[in-house]
């Protein structure tokens, strides 16, 4: 009798271990067993305390009986696709609602659901026109939720939900805040441009970007540069080798070849071209780097990545493109406007709609009883990270990744428990240009190919500035006819 596919497994297999002063889970090889296959008991949904790993609120969404999806054309018109076996779906209500940012613009509730197994059913959202605020993106909420309570689920318990980008949408333009005019200073190999507001230090020699400074507080210690590294994850592990002892993509470095910068009364402009390469490879990046840094404070990062090859041997695909940068440690408050509340991947990010979410840093993360890359976010709008007084918010000019987190890449990489990992003095910040998927090749497939990043040409436009707590948002929706 045929039964469908099986999760492989319901839960972690950790041994719960207090030592030392520390509290973990231990592993295969954790004991001086050996032959041991390590880690590889740590495949669950769920994590040894059961507490739910990403992957099972991922998986469902992706299993729900109800399919949700719009009809083409029509903004307010949705198709319920039923697939139990034997259940209409008279159990079932819809709990619908359009957001824009943090704010609920309308909502209702559908009870009159009667699709039959296996049948369809069409549904018209009753929604009116709305003016959009400026630079606002809208969404339509789909919520599907039992009626009354169930052997396991409490009455209202939602077991799928469906986001739709809606047309709504109003560009507004404005000039860009004045300031003081800037000033540059250039002494051995350090340029500084500056006034009264924002000082922004860079090398000239390395052709990087060293420190932003605004009102006197230092909010970037390190600016950003290429990166293809993220720390290996368990379904990588077949790649591992050659990506690492091959390829060599955690040896990267950017070689500057040159650097000029122009001032004005309306902005400082310094540019660099560099070349990004890992070592001993024929493949890399010729990346332009252009810094606009405004009067106002504000500072515009342009990268424009082409790509190079004077060889043959490349990795089939890389973990990630993008750029990490640093910001101080005090900057511990997060928000994002992207996919969430939890992590999220280009292939694991069903259960995860668009919003406007706040975190800490830390929380960003997700604790994994063997530390591997974690915590990303996709299509990620704007983010900020603050100390609870003031905010650095960084704009996008498209939808990118993200990654907060008070941990390097290479302490993730160098720890086999959660205790061995050291906080950085800074906040490592990741912006991807794209980020491969996760896949299942620990013991499946590897990502599909839709999901992995090939080397590629790219272009990356972000805003850096500083606001008050609490006005991140408003900030966020400000555009300007010099972007």
């Amino acid at each position: 009798m045929y039964q469908g596919g099986f999760i492989w497994e319901w839960y972690d297999h950790g041994i719960y271990t207090e030592e030392e002063g520390h509290t973990y889970y231990k592993y295969g090889g954790n004991f001086g067993d050996f032959p041991t296959n390590g880690n590889f008991c740590i495949d669950g949904m769920l994590m040894p305390d059961r507490t739910p790993s990403p992957a099972l609120l991922e998986y469902k969404q992706v299993i729900s009986p109800i399919e949700v999806q719009k009809v083409e054309g029509k903004n307010n018109e949705l198709i319920l696709t039923n697939w139990y076996d034997f259940l209409s779906l008279s159990h079932l209500y819809i709990k619908w609602w359009i957001s824009g940012n943090e704010e609920t613009v309308e909502e209702g509730l559908i009870n009159e659901l009667s699709a039959a197994p296996g049948e369809e059913q069409r549904v018209i959202i009753p929604y009116t026109a709305f003016m959009p605020q400026a630079n606002v993106d809208y969404y339509l909420n789909v919520s599907v939720c039992y009626k009354e309570a169930t052997a396991f689920a409490e009455k209202g318990y939602e077991i799928s939900r469906t986001q739709f980008a809606l047309p709504e949408h109003m560009v507004v333009l404005e000039r860009r805040p004045a300031g003081d005019k800037l000033t540059a200073e250039e002494a051995e190999g350090i340029l500084l441009i500056r006034n009264g507001k924002i000082c922004v230090t860079f090398h000239t020699v390395f052709g990087k970007m060293i420190s932003v400074e605004i009102d006197g507080k230092a909010y970037l210690t390190d600016g950003p540069q290429m990166t293809v590294y993220r720390p290996t994850i368990d379904n990588d592990m077949y790649k591992k080798d050659d990506w690492m002892n091959k390829y060599f993509i955690q040896k990267s470095s950017e070689q500057l070849e040159w650097f000029s910068y122009e001032l004005s009364d309306e902005k400082a402009v310094v540019t660099m071209q560099k070349y990004f390469g890992c070592l001993n490879q024929s493949w890399g990046y010729v990346a332009t780097y252009e810094y606009t840094v405004y009067p106002c404070g504000q500072v515009k990062v342009h990268l424009d990545a082409k790509t190079v090859q004077n060889g043959k041997l490349e990795p089939a695909f890389l973990p990630r493109l993008g750029v990490v940068l640093r910001a101080d440690k005090s900057l511990q408050n997060t928000m994002w406007h992207g996919r969430g509340a939890g992590e999220n991947y280009e292939d694991t990010l069903t259960a995860c709609p668009i919003g406007v979410y706040k975190s800490t840093v830390d929380d960003m993360g997700t604790n994994y009883v063997f530390p591997q890359e974690n915590g990303h976010r996709e299509a990620v709008r704007w983010f900020s990270v603050g100390d609870g007084k003031n905010s650095m918010l960084c704009t996008m000019e498209a939808p990118y990744g993200i990654n907060l987190s008070n941990y390097t890449d290479e302490m993730i990489e160098k720890a086999q428990h959660p205790w061995q990992l050291e906080k950085s003095g800074d906040v490592t910040i990741h912006i991807d240009y794209r980020q491969s998927g996760v896949g299942s090749n620990s013991c499946g497939e590897e990502q599909l190919e839709e999901y992995k990043v090939k080397r590629q040409d790219f272009v990356m436009s972000f805003t850096l500035l500083t606001v008050q707590a609490g006005e991140e948002i408003n900030a966020a929706c400000k555009k300007y006819h010099d972007d």
